[in-house]
């Protein structure tokens, strides 16, 4: 497993965490933001 690879399951891990302590009404509003910002960007 290289660095990158283990990076990106420590965000994996940590996202985890928060999918699960928070609502999953949290979740959609993270979502919508992603997408906005990346539409916004090109």
């Amino acid at each position: 497993m290289n660095i990158r690879e283990q990076h990106e399951w420590q965000r994996y891990e940590l996202f985890r965490k928060y999918e699960k302590t928070m609502p999953n009404k949290t979740k959609s509003p993270l979502i919508a933001q992603s997408h906005s910002s990346s539409s916004s960007s090109i």
